[in-house]
């Protein structure tokens, strides 16, 4: 039965007879299995819980690599409410996997510990900055002064609502002060009326989606993330290839792992808004702040160059391959 009440069969119908399945789950399953029959040794790799269909499957022809880019608690911030329904799943076939990866250290701790997973079957992988594209941006496009900008989709989980209302108080002490944001989403409609109610038109402004990313933190003074919760924030060290500090909400996995308070950026107590254009205002006040997260940020971006990315990768195949062949 279906939530709706309703009864229904999974069939597969390409065989001679027909194959009544549990659901669809195990008919994606069922087939995978049966194309992976004819490929000998494999590394199967999956990282979208739509697709972790196919860690039930079992062989020692198969070496899964599983990676894991959000957050797997039920709400997003800790095990107070257990796990996703999908991490469930991982759960259930965990010893079918033979190396689970994930972008942060802290969410692999935080596996470890809610899932009894052995050490040496993680491993960290963290997102790699785009160095040279963002310095290319940074000769190119000249930083406007007191201007923020948050590059994201627009829905609720982002909670750029709580930033546009933050940052009335931020124009009362900057009048010169503007907010850039970029993406689409469903939210856009509750984020055009939060600004008409905060008396903000022309001071935060929807700029809609962007291609260039880079060169809309280049031109920003710092950029601005209220997400609930991140898989690791690609936005992070995209600002951060530009030369750009963040101030953010102190979540997981990523604003807490990749930023550092008063280093390369600001980190405020996930819905403090108060607490958020506070920092904001200081940030334009204090020049000495300023230039120190800047170099913080500098240093910070150099951790995540592309070879150090490239490395991490290499070693996961390795792994994969060595597991595979022994």
């Amino acid at each position: 039965m279906n939530k709706a009440g309703y009864e229904y069969r999974t069939v597969e119908n390409t065989a001679a007879e027909p194959v009544l399945h549990t659901d669809m789950r195990h008919a994606n399953s069922v087939w995978l299995a049966s194309k992976l029959e004819t490929y000998g040794p494999t590394v199967l790799f999956t990282d979208q819980p739509r697709t972790s269909f196919a860690l039930s499957i079992s062989s020692p022809n198969v070496f899964h690599v599983n990676s894991i880019h959000t957050t797997h608690y039920k709400n997003n911030m800790d095990n107070s409410d257990g796990l996703k329904q999908w991490m469930k799943h991982h759960l259930e076939f965990m010893n079918n996997v033979g190396l689970f990866i994930f972008f942060t250290e802290a969410q692999r701790l935080d596996f470890l510990k809610d899932t009894g997973c052995r050490p040496e079957r993680t491993m960290v992988v963290p997102h790699a900055a785009p160095l040279e594209a963002g310095a290319a941006m940074q000769r190119i496009v000249k930083r406007v002064e007191q201007q923020f900008v948050t590059v994201a989709r627009l829905d609720d989980d982002k909670q750029i609502d709580q930033a546009i209302k933050a940052f009335e108080k931020v124009h009362r002490e900057f009048p010169g002060a503007r907010y850039k944001i970029f993406g689409i989403g469903s939210a856009e409609s509750t984020l055009r009326r939060v600004i008409a109610d905060c008396k903000l038109e022309n001071i935060v402004t929807l700029e809609g989606q962007t291609r260039e990313p880079l060169r809309q933190f280049a031109a920003a003074e710092c950029s601005v993330l209220t997400s609930r919760y991140e898989g690791f924030g690609l936005v992070l060290t995209e600002s951060f290839a530009c030369g750009t500090p963040v101030i953010s909400y102190d979540v997981i996995y990523g604003p807490r792992d990749v930023v550092r308070h008063r280093h390369n950026g600001l980190l405020i107590t996930q819905g403090d808004i108060d607490g958020l254009a506070n920092s904001m205002i200081e940030y334009l006040q204090d020049s000495g702040l300023k230039s120190s997260l800047r170099e913080g940020v500098a240093s910070t971006a150099a951790s995540f160059d592309k070879d150090a990315w490239r490395r991490g990768w290499l070693s996961t195949l390795s792994a994969a391959d060595g597991a595979r062949q022994g």
